[in-house]
């Protein structure tokens, strides 16, 4: 993986035997993860999209969708340090804020309405907003 491509968007996933595991992206990271199953994740951290340094990903920001293209995936998810830089994002760019379980399961749905997929997850974070189909 080229840390310099993708510093943007780059996730590390370390396993409770202690293997670590550096990708792309969110997407490239939810299928490393899915093919173990019989590991355990003890730490996962994403890349900032501003700053590009390293965050905790179940305590970051995310936005999912967009105008950006995504790494790996029709549906972008990039994450942020604070909240601010979010909606920064999303008033640039469009998507939907949410929670790393939006995020994560995000990257296993292929369906195109956000806002649907978002509903049922309002409780864990998900912030459903009007967006024309085409920005997702």
């Amino acid at each position: 993986m080229d840390r310099t491509k993708f510093a943007q968007s780059r996730a590390l996933i370390i396993y409770d035997d202690g293997t670590v595991v550096g990708t792309c992206s969110l997407h490239c990271a939810a299928i490393d993860m899915s093919l173990k199953i019989d590991k355990t994740p003890v730490s996962i951290q994403v890349a900032d999209y501003g700053t590009k340094k390293r965050i905790d990903a179940e305590t970051a920001n995310w936005v999912i969708g967009g105008s950006k293209p995504g790494v790996m995936t029709r549906r972008a998810k990039w994450a942020f340090a604070s909240q601010t830089s979010a909606d920064a994002f999303i008033a640039a760019n469009g998507g939907i804020a949410g929670a790393f379980e939006v995020a994560l399961n995000a990257a296993f749905w292929v369906g195109r309405n956000v806002n649907f997929f978002c509903a049922p997850m309002e409780a864990v974070g998900c912030r459903p907003i009007s967006m024309p189909a085409t920005a997702v």
